[in-house]
Protein backbone atom coordinates (compact mmCIF):
# COMPACT_ATOMS: atom_id res chain seq x y z
CA UNK A 1 0.00 0.00 0.00
CA UNK A 2 0.98 3.61 -0.54
CA UNK A 3 0.53 5.10 2.94
CA UNK A 4 0.48 8.82 3.73
CA UNK A 5 2.07 9.75 7.07
CA UNK A 6 1.22 13.19 8.42
CA UNK A 7 3.58 14.67 10.99
CA UNK A 8 6.32 13.32 8.74
CA UNK A 9 9.17 15.17 10.45
CA UNK A 10 8.24 13.80 13.86
CA UNK A 11 9.93 11.29 16.13
CA UNK A 12 7.28 8.60 15.64
CA UNK A 13 6.96 9.04 11.86
CA UNK A 14 10.57 8.01 11.27
CA UNK A 15 9.95 4.67 12.99
CA UNK A 16 6.59 4.14 11.30
CA UNK A 17 8.12 4.83 7.87
CA UNK A 18 10.88 2.29 8.52
CA UNK A 19 8.33 -0.28 9.72
CA UNK A 20 6.17 0.24 6.63
CA UNK A 21 9.10 -0.09 4.23
CA UNK A 22 10.26 -3.31 5.87
CA UNK A 23 6.72 -4.69 5.47
CA UNK A 24 6.67 -3.86 1.75
CA UNK A 25 4.61 -0.67 1.88
CA UNK A 26 5.47 2.74 0.40
CA UNK A 27 5.31 5.63 2.87
CA UNK A 28 4.78 9.21 1.72
CA UNK A 29 5.62 11.78 4.40
CA UNK A 30 3.86 15.10 4.82
CA UNK A 31 4.57 17.98 7.20
CA UNK A 32 4.63 21.76 7.16
CA UNK A 33 8.22 21.72 5.87
CA UNK A 34 11.19 19.41 5.41
CA UNK A 35 14.99 19.75 5.34
CA UNK A 36 16.36 20.52 1.89
CA UNK A 37 18.54 17.41 1.91
CA UNK A 38 16.55 14.44 3.24
CA UNK A 39 18.67 11.45 4.29
CA UNK A 40 16.84 8.91 2.08
CA UNK A 41 14.68 8.60 -1.01
CA UNK A 42 11.31 8.59 0.75
CA UNK A 43 8.86 10.98 -0.90
CA UNK A 44 8.21 14.07 1.23
CA UNK A 45 5.54 16.65 0.44
CA UNK A 46 5.14 19.89 2.42
CA UNK A 47 1.56 20.69 3.41
CA UNK A 48 -0.03 22.55 6.32
CA UNK A 49 -2.76 20.53 8.08
CA UNK A 50 -4.78 23.68 8.68
CA UNK A 51 -4.67 24.79 5.03
CA UNK A 52 -7.61 23.12 3.30
CA UNK A 53 -6.34 23.86 -0.21
CA UNK A 54 -2.90 22.40 0.47
CA UNK A 55 -4.32 19.27 2.10
CA UNK A 56 -6.88 18.76 -0.66
CA UNK A 57 -4.11 18.97 -3.28
CA UNK A 58 -1.86 16.64 -1.24
CA UNK A 59 -4.49 13.90 -0.98
CA UNK A 60 -5.66 14.35 -4.57
CA UNK A 61 -2.12 14.20 -6.00
CA UNK A 62 -0.79 11.36 -3.83
CA UNK A 63 -4.06 9.39 -3.88
CA UNK A 64 -2.84 7.05 -1.10
CA UNK A 65 -4.29 3.66 -0.24
CA UNK A 66 -4.11 4.53 3.45
CA UNK A 67 -3.15 7.23 5.92
CA UNK A 68 -1.65 7.16 9.40
CA UNK A 69 -2.43 10.59 10.83
CA UNK A 70 0.40 11.44 13.25
CA UNK A 71 0.40 15.20 12.68
CA UNK A 72 -0.58 17.65 15.39
CA UNK A 73 0.57 19.45 18.52
CA UNK A 74 1.62 16.97 21.22
CA UNK A 75 2.98 19.29 23.91
CA UNK A 76 0.70 19.70 26.91
CA UNK A 77 2.62 22.84 27.90
CA UNK A 78 2.24 24.39 24.44
CA UNK A 79 -1.45 23.58 24.42
CA UNK A 80 -1.97 25.24 27.79
CA UNK A 81 -0.24 28.38 26.53
CA UNK A 82 -2.23 28.56 23.30
CA UNK A 83 -5.42 26.47 23.35
CA UNK A 84 -6.79 28.04 20.17
CA UNK A 85 -3.77 26.96 18.14
CA UNK A 86 -3.84 23.45 19.59
CA UNK A 87 -7.52 22.96 18.75
CA UNK A 88 -7.09 24.47 15.30
CA UNK A 89 -4.27 22.06 14.45
CA UNK A 90 -5.46 18.93 16.26
CA UNK A 91 -9.20 19.13 15.61
CA UNK A 92 -9.75 21.38 12.60
CA UNK A 93 -6.65 19.96 10.89
CA UNK A 94 -7.99 16.43 11.32
CA UNK A 95 -11.39 17.48 9.95
CA UNK A 96 -9.72 19.04 6.90
CA UNK A 97 -7.70 15.89 6.26
CA UNK A 98 -10.72 13.61 6.65
CA UNK A 99 -12.76 15.73 4.25
CA UNK A 100 -9.98 15.51 1.65
CA UNK A 101 -10.03 11.72 1.94
CA UNK A 102 -13.81 11.76 1.66
CA UNK A 103 -13.55 13.74 -1.55
CA UNK A 104 -10.64 11.91 -3.21
CA UNK A 105 -9.92 8.57 -1.48
CA UNK A 106 -13.23 7.25 -0.25
CA UNK A 107 -11.95 3.66 -0.10
CA UNK A 108 -8.67 4.39 1.69
CA UNK A 109 -7.91 3.10 5.16
CA UNK A 110 -7.35 5.89 7.70
CA UNK A 111 -5.87 5.68 11.21
CA UNK A 112 -6.05 8.69 13.53
CA UNK A 113 -3.44 8.50 16.28
CA UNK A 114 -5.13 9.67 19.47
CA UNK A 115 -3.80 9.13 23.00
CA UNK A 116 -4.59 6.96 26.01
CA UNK A 117 -4.97 10.16 27.99
CA UNK A 118 -8.41 10.70 26.43
CA UNK A 119 -9.58 8.35 29.22
CA UNK A 120 -8.26 10.68 31.93
CA UNK A 121 -5.98 9.76 34.81
CA UNK A 122 -8.41 9.45 37.71
CA UNK A 123 -9.46 5.83 37.36
CA UNK A 124 -8.70 2.84 39.56
CA UNK A 125 -6.63 -0.21 38.59
CA UNK A 126 -9.35 -1.64 36.35
CA UNK A 127 -7.98 -1.65 32.77
CA UNK A 128 -9.95 0.61 30.45
CA UNK A 129 -11.42 -0.80 27.26
CA UNK A 130 -12.09 1.11 24.05
CA UNK A 131 -15.81 1.25 24.90
CA UNK A 132 -15.20 3.08 28.20
CA UNK A 133 -16.09 6.79 28.46
CA UNK A 134 -13.56 9.41 27.40
CA UNK A 135 -12.75 11.76 30.29
CA UNK A 136 -9.78 13.88 29.20
CA UNK A 137 -8.23 15.92 31.99
CA UNK A 138 -5.98 18.38 30.12
CA UNK A 139 -6.36 20.50 27.01
CA UNK A 140 -4.14 18.30 24.88
CA UNK A 141 -6.22 15.24 25.73
CA UNK A 142 -9.44 17.21 25.13
CA UNK A 143 -8.27 18.12 21.62
CA UNK A 144 -7.34 14.51 20.91
CA UNK A 145 -10.64 13.22 22.27
CA UNK A 146 -12.54 15.62 19.99
CA UNK A 147 -10.58 14.48 16.91
CA UNK A 148 -10.93 10.84 17.99
CA UNK A 149 -14.73 11.14 18.22
CA UNK A 150 -14.84 13.07 14.96
CA UNK A 151 -12.98 10.29 13.14
CA UNK A 152 -15.21 7.51 14.44
CA UNK A 153 -18.37 9.53 13.80
CA UNK A 154 -17.37 10.16 10.18
CA UNK A 155 -16.61 6.45 9.76
CA UNK A 156 -20.36 5.91 10.20
CA UNK A 157 -21.56 9.03 8.42
CA UNK A 158 -19.37 8.53 5.33
CA UNK A 159 -19.16 4.72 5.51
CA UNK A 160 -15.36 4.97 5.32
CA UNK A 161 -12.64 2.73 6.76
CA UNK A 162 -11.67 5.19 9.51
CA UNK A 163 -10.09 4.02 12.78
CA UNK A 164 -8.41 5.48 15.85
CA UNK A 165 -5.70 4.24 18.17
CA UNK A 166 -5.10 5.32 21.76
CA UNK A 167 -1.48 4.65 22.68
CA UNK A 168 0.00 5.12 26.12
CA UNK A 169 3.37 6.86 26.49
CA UNK A 170 5.90 5.65 23.94
CA UNK A 171 9.62 6.30 24.07
CA UNK A 172 12.78 5.47 22.19
CA UNK A 173 16.00 6.77 20.67
CA UNK A 174 15.70 10.15 19.00
CA UNK A 175 12.89 11.50 21.15
CA UNK A 176 13.02 15.20 21.98
CA UNK A 177 14.79 16.26 25.21
CA UNK A 178 11.52 18.06 26.01
CA UNK A 179 10.12 14.68 27.09
CA UNK A 180 11.02 13.10 30.41
CA UNK A 181 13.44 10.34 29.34
CA UNK A 182 15.12 12.67 26.90
CA UNK A 183 15.78 15.34 29.50
CA UNK A 184 17.00 12.71 31.97
CA UNK A 185 19.35 11.25 29.36
CA UNK A 186 20.85 14.62 28.48
CA UNK A 187 21.56 15.41 32.14
CA UNK A 188 22.90 11.94 32.97
CA UNK A 189 25.25 11.89 29.99
CA UNK A 190 26.58 15.36 30.85
CA UNK A 191 27.27 14.18 34.40
CA UNK A 192 28.92 10.92 33.31
CA UNK A 193 31.22 12.82 30.93
CA UNK A 194 32.20 15.24 33.71
CA UNK A 195 30.66 18.21 31.92
CA UNK A 196 28.38 19.18 34.82
CA UNK A 197 28.30 18.60 38.59
CA UNK A 198 26.53 15.38 39.75
CA UNK A 199 23.18 17.08 40.31
CA UNK A 200 19.98 16.26 38.43
CA UNK A 201 16.99 18.60 38.23
CA UNK A 202 13.67 16.79 38.12
CA UNK A 203 9.94 17.19 38.38
CA UNK A 204 7.64 14.91 40.35
CA UNK A 205 9.34 11.51 40.54
CA UNK A 206 6.29 9.86 42.12
CA UNK A 207 4.26 9.91 38.90
CA UNK A 208 3.92 6.59 37.10
CA UNK A 209 3.78 5.84 33.39
CA UNK A 210 3.05 2.95 31.05
CA UNK A 211 6.01 3.14 28.65
CA UNK A 212 6.08 1.22 25.35
CA UNK A 213 9.02 1.24 22.97
CA UNK A 214 8.28 3.38 19.90
CA UNK A 215 9.36 0.50 17.65
CA UNK A 216 6.65 -1.70 19.13
CA UNK A 217 4.15 1.14 18.70
CA UNK A 218 5.14 1.61 15.05
CA UNK A 219 4.52 -2.09 14.48
CA UNK A 220 1.09 -1.74 16.10
CA UNK A 221 0.18 1.11 13.75
CA UNK A 222 1.26 -0.94 10.76
CA UNK A 223 -0.81 -3.93 11.87
CA UNK A 224 -3.89 -1.76 12.49
CA UNK A 225 -3.67 -0.04 9.11
CA UNK A 226 -3.37 -3.49 7.50
CA UNK A 227 -5.99 -5.41 9.48
CA UNK A 228 -7.97 -3.06 11.74
CA UNK A 229 -11.74 -3.01 11.36
CA UNK A 230 -13.73 -0.01 10.16
CA UNK A 231 -14.97 2.34 12.87
CA UNK A 232 -12.86 0.76 15.63
CA UNK A 233 -10.55 2.22 18.27
CA UNK A 234 -7.52 0.30 19.53
CA UNK A 235 -5.66 0.72 22.82
CA UNK A 236 -1.87 0.32 22.81
CA UNK A 237 0.30 -0.09 25.89
CA UNK A 238 2.57 -2.39 27.83
CA UNK A 239 0.15 -2.90 30.72
CA UNK A 240 2.93 -2.09 33.22
CA UNK A 241 3.03 1.05 35.33
CA UNK A 242 6.50 2.19 36.44
CA UNK A 243 7.42 5.21 38.52
CA UNK A 244 9.51 8.00 37.03
CA UNK A 245 11.89 7.52 39.97
CA UNK A 246 12.49 3.86 39.08
CA UNK A 247 13.26 4.81 35.47
CA UNK A 248 15.73 7.44 36.66
CA UNK A 249 17.41 4.92 38.96
CA UNK A 250 17.84 2.46 36.07
CA UNK A 251 19.36 5.15 33.87
CA UNK A 252 21.81 6.24 36.55
CA UNK A 253 22.80 2.63 37.21
CA UNK A 254 23.49 2.00 33.52
CA UNK A 255 25.78 5.07 33.40
CA UNK A 256 27.38 4.28 36.76
CA UNK A 257 26.56 7.59 38.46
CA UNK A 258 24.90 8.50 41.78
CA UNK A 259 23.78 12.12 41.41
CA UNK A 260 21.92 14.29 43.86
CA UNK A 261 18.30 14.93 42.83
CA UNK A 262 16.91 18.44 43.12
CA UNK A 263 13.36 19.49 42.39
CA UNK A 264 12.98 22.07 39.64
CA UNK A 265 9.81 24.11 40.32
CA UNK A 266 9.33 24.68 36.57
CA UNK A 267 9.17 20.91 36.00
CA UNK A 268 7.03 20.12 39.03
CA UNK A 269 3.53 18.75 38.40
CA UNK A 270 1.10 16.93 40.72
CA UNK A 271 1.75 13.19 40.89
CA UNK A 272 -0.30 11.35 38.28
CA UNK A 273 -0.19 8.21 36.21
CA UNK A 274 -0.94 6.87 32.78
CA UNK A 275 -4.35 5.26 32.28
CA UNK A 276 -4.49 1.50 32.77
CA UNK A 277 -5.43 0.00 29.42
CA UNK A 278 -7.07 -3.20 28.27
CA UNK A 279 -5.18 -4.10 25.08
CA UNK A 280 -6.97 -7.37 24.38
CA UNK A 281 -8.74 -5.96 21.29
CA UNK A 282 -5.59 -5.19 19.30
CA UNK A 283 -4.05 -8.50 20.36
CA UNK A 284 -7.15 -10.40 19.25
CA UNK A 285 -7.45 -8.50 15.95
CA UNK A 286 -3.77 -8.35 14.90
CA UNK A 287 -1.78 -10.53 17.29
CA UNK A 288 0.21 -7.50 18.47
CA UNK A 289 1.92 -7.36 21.81
CA UNK A 290 5.00 -5.42 22.94
CA UNK A 291 8.30 -7.26 22.51
CA UNK A 292 11.07 -4.81 23.51
CA UNK A 293 11.91 -4.75 27.25
CA UNK A 294 12.00 -1.35 28.95
CA UNK A 295 15.64 -1.85 29.97
CA UNK A 296 16.56 -2.24 26.30
CA UNK A 297 14.67 0.93 25.40
CA UNK A 298 16.41 2.91 28.15
CA UNK A 299 19.84 1.63 27.08
CA UNK A 300 19.17 2.58 23.46
CA UNK A 301 17.99 6.07 24.45
CA UNK A 302 21.16 6.70 26.47
CA UNK A 303 23.31 5.69 23.50
CA UNK A 304 21.85 8.59 21.52
CA UNK A 305 23.30 11.27 23.82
Amino acid sequence: MKILLTGGRGFVASYVAKELIEAGHTPVLSDVSFPTTPPDDIQRIPADLTNAQEIDKLVRDVHPDACIHLGGITSVVMGNKNPATMFHVNVTGTAILLEAFHQHCQDARFLFVSTAHVYGTDGDDTPLAESDPLRPSNLYAVSKAAADRLTLSLAKLYDMHLMTTRPNNHVGPGQSPDFVLGTFSAQIKAISRGETPPVMYTGNLESTRDFTDVRDVARAYRLIIEDGSQGSAYNIGSGKQVSIKSILDIMCEIEGISPEFKTDPDRMRPADRSPMLDTSLIKKRTGWQPSIPLDTTIHDILQEF
